[in-house]
């Protein structure tokens, strides 16, 4: 301990005498380690750490399936899985809703949860005050009072019943309306727990009880085989029982219950993946790919470091020739080497651990909304000891080879060297040049990918989404079917007239309706069978529309007729149909005047009276899919959207959409309000968020390589002064000299720049997911990042080359 102390004390004032070389180093390590420890906690926060219920390994979710396409779980499925299958301890369904709370004050929209009553005893989950769902609470009137139930979060909780304190039951009992329908409240579950596997957590859940009002669908949802209602199963494996072996039991009884009931459904499969894949499966790739561009930003400030560390032994060769002299064994060198190495790498260390904090920060707060777990990720006790052992990694990966190649046998000509100025031998240069090389293909890689996304991001943003975004607001509304019965004339009178208002406020062009949001990848599915055509399996997107829907938003007409007042419900039915649905499944010939039937959205045949040009509904990087368009009128729906086309910023007309809403019912509440041109904006958030990280990491690298190469090339001229005076004395012209030094960079860059394109090939495969409009291998892109690179690096050559052109004959002989 007393050698480590004394080395640690030399190394701390050899440091101190350095200060300009002690900063560089420290903040090329700091920013390098930050970044790395940012991005740890983040996976840790969102890939590593297990999901916060009992023996998370054991939870998996279901979903039906039809090759490929994930679709939800229809509640008679559920019941057939839970007889059907012995790989289950408990099956449970859920999904996602929203609810308008109604009573004291002003009706608000809350987050909720429709679940069944096995889903808190799967989780492990029991109620802070009160109790969860019984199973008889799964039917409706089932419950020991007939009273429908609600669970309430904790967060909820304390907001709506403020007077309430720590384990006060006083909540208990009480009513609460949803939706016009009372609820009462038999629970409140523990401070800090979250369901379902999604980014915004419920405030409240009620059972699938809901779902068999006779006000939904005429109570027909219990029974619909073919509805989907739920968004997915969650189930928890049997004890020793594996997810492939649940697996395996699953596709047996998806098939069997696909030859019992064959015109149930065409999503006869069903998906079986962990509850951590179905939460963070998504966006791991991203992740990781992000973590390995700070892994790479990181290596190629470590070999800078190398070299300073290179440089600074090779000049001190003198002193460790002397010690070595004096006694001292190469280890006892080397290890006093590595503790200065390790102080460095340390205090790069604990700042860029100050940093990291500053980094999280940062991505939480520019990070996509679709990111899960998000809340979750801070610098913890694991990040911090993360940080120290990557600083002690740097210190031996920095330090190690400037150590052993300051301490090589040689003592004669280290002095010999020493007496004459000069720095090292020709094996320095050539792992200096090594170094370099790795630096510059590092670089390429990171920049290779950058410029992938850069113009992947740019044709995306010249995509035509098919609509005209400028100046539309869109309000979600949700009508009660406690006092709007679904597909009555009660909907349909409800937005004919609040359209009819909204139309007469000044600066409104035009108003309409539709089910969901362009781009938000919400969408119906419908199988569709043409009059006079094989019966064959045919698919659709179905949507929903009002009047003016297409001139509210700004979408052409091919050909055909727009949706009119006269298209009511006592009207024959009438669709509208878009190119893709022509392309797709008429080959292209007109298809005015043709019939069809689908298998949602109405059962009479319905004629075919125009189309309308693509719009993408699921994203702008995927190609439109057929659409089928039905009138509103015709097939009411109480949660729509109300698109209104203005003059004037759309945002300054939420007061007057708000209070036009309630003049019609003052117990409704709008859901969230948002421009339509925003919408498209968000939609680009994660290519862009992406692209940016990317492309920072990217552009630091190519700065540090570019250091890095400018300081080896100085680095070689000083070594080579004397050859160079001696050249010069012999004759040879400034542009001798200059070629001599640029001729020595350029093939390391070119070397660089070649082993870079392997690994910049196998990186573009990965980001193949992201790209729109380019290939993987777009041969412009990587040859204007080579070019770029070359470029650069010829300029970081040049200015030291410029220092060679001037040596004077005179003074080299004379250093001589």
């Amino acid at each position: 301990m007393t050698a480590v102390w004394q080395d640690l004390r030399y190394a701390v004032r050899g440091l101190w005498r350095a200060p300009g070389f002690t900063l560089v180093v420290v903040l090329v390590l700091s920013l390098g380690i930050g970044a790395n420890v940012s991005f740890f906690s983040v996976l840790q926060g969102v890939l590593l750490r297990p999901l916060p219920y009992t023996a998370p390994e054991r939870l998996v979710v279901l979903q039906q399936e039809k090759q490929g396409e994930l679709g939800g779980v229809a509640y008679p499925n559920l019941l057939d899985w839970r007889a059907g299958a012995t790989s289950f301890e408990r099956i449970a369904v859920y999904t996602s809703t929203r609810f308008t709370l109604s009573g004291d004050g002003e009706a608000t929209r809350v987050t909720g949860a429709i679940v069944s009553a096995d889903l808190f005893p799967l989780l492990g989950t029991s109620a802070l005050l009160g109790r969860t769902f019984l199973p008889e609470e799964d039917r409706l009137g089932g419950g020991p009072d007939g009273t429908r139930p609600v669970v309430l979060s904790h967060a909820f909780w304390r907001k709506h019943f403020p007077g309430a304190r720590e384990g006060d039951p006083g909540v208990l009992g009480r009513v609460v309306r949803l939706d016009e329908l009372p609820f009462t409240i038999i629970g409140v579950l523990p401070e800090g727990f979250t369901f379902p596997l999604q980014r915004e957590s419920a405030d409240l859940w009620v059972s699938v009880a809901v779902d068999a009002e006779p006000s939904v669908y005429g109570g027909t949802i219990p029974t619909s085989r073919g509805y989907m209602r739920y968004d997915a199963a969650l189930a928890r494996l049997k004890r020793g029982v594996s997810l492939e072996a649940g697996r395996r039991e699953m596709d047996t009884l998806s098939t069997e219950l696909a030859r019992t009931y064959p015109d149930a459904s065409s999503y006869t499969q069903v998906r079986v993946v962990s509850g951590h894949e179905r939460l963070v499966g998504p966006i791991r790739p991203v992740l990781w790919l992000l973590f390995g561009a700070v892994v790479c930003v990181l290596l190629i400030g470590c070999v800078n470091v190398a070299n300073l560390l290179l440089a600074r032994a090779t000049v001190r060769r003198r002193e460790v020739a002397v010690r070595l002299a004096l006694g001292a064994s190469r280890a006892r060198v080397v290890q006093w080497m590595l503790t200065e190495s390790g102080v460095l790498s340390l205090l790069g260390g604990a700042l860029g651990l100050l940093l990291a904090v500053w980094g999280v920060d940062v991505f939480k707060a520019f990070a996509p909304p679709g990111v899960p777990r998000l809340d979750e990720v801070r610098v913890d006790a694991v990040a911090a000891s993360f940080a120290m052992v990557l600083s002690l990694v740097t210190a031996l990966a920095c330090g190690l080879f400037p150590a052993l190649s300051a301490t090589e046998p040689g003592l004669r000509e280290a002095l010999k060297d020493a007496a004459r100025g000069t720095t090292g031998g020709r094996a320095a240069l050539r792992v200096r040049g090594a170094l370099v090389v790795a630096q510059t293909a590092l670089a390429l890689v990171l920049l290779v990918g950058a410029a992938l996304l850069v113009n992947s991001l740019v044709r995306l943003t010249q995509v035509d989404p098919g609509f005209d975004t400028r100046g539309v607001l869109a309000v979600g509304l949700d009508l009660p079917v406690s006092r709007y019965p679904m597909r009555s004339s009660a909907v349909s009178a409800f937005y004919a007239r609040l359209t009819e208002r909204l139309g007469g406020v000044p600066g409104v062009l035009s108003v309409s309706t539709a089910e969901f949001l362009p781009l938000s990848g919400l969408d119906n599915g419908t199988s569709v069978q043409l009059e006079g055509a094989p019966p064959r399996k045919d698919e659709a997107r179905l949507r929903f529309v009002g009047l003016d829907y297409f001139r509210t938003l700004g979408i052409s007409r091919v050909s055909g007729r727009d949706f009119t007042v006269a298209d009511d419900r006592t009207a024959p039915p009438v669709v509208l149909v878009n190119e893709a649905f022509v392309r797709r499944h008429l080959e292209g010939k007109s298809p005015l005047g043709r019939r069809l039937r689908l298998g949602w959205g109405g059962e009479a045949p319905k004629e075919i009276v125009g189309v309308v040009r693509d719009v993408r509904h699921q994203s702008l990087g995927a190609a439109p899919e057929p659409e089928v368009y039905v009138p509103h009128a015709q097939f009411p729906l109480n949660a729509l959207t109300v698109f209104l086309r203005t003059s004037r910023d759309p945002m300054s007309l939420l007061p007057t959409v708000r209070a036009e809403v309630r003049a019609l019912d003052a117990g409704l509440a709008l859901s969230e309000a948002r421009t339509v041109e925003g919408l498209v904006d968000e939609a680009l958030v994660p290519q862009r968020f992406v692209t940016l990280l990317l492309g920072a990491f990217a552009g630091a690298a190519l700065v540090l390589t570019l250091l890095g190469l400018a300081g080896v090339m100085a680095y070689t001229v000083a070594q080579r002064t004397h050859e160079f005076g001696v050249r010069a004395a012999l004759g040879a012209q400034a542009s001798d000299v200059l070629w001599l030094v640029l001729r020595q960079g350029v093939q390391r860059i070119l070397a660089g720049v070649a082993l870079g394109l392997v690994g910049a090939l196998v990186l573009s495969r990965l980001l193949g997911r992201w790209l729109h409009g380019v290939t993987a291998t777009d041969p412009w892109t990587f040859l204007g990042v080579c070019v770029l690179l070359t470029a650069c690096g010829l300029l970081a050559c040049y200015l030291p080359a410029r220092k060679a052109m001037r040596v004077s004959p005179l003074v080299a002989m004379r250093a001589d």
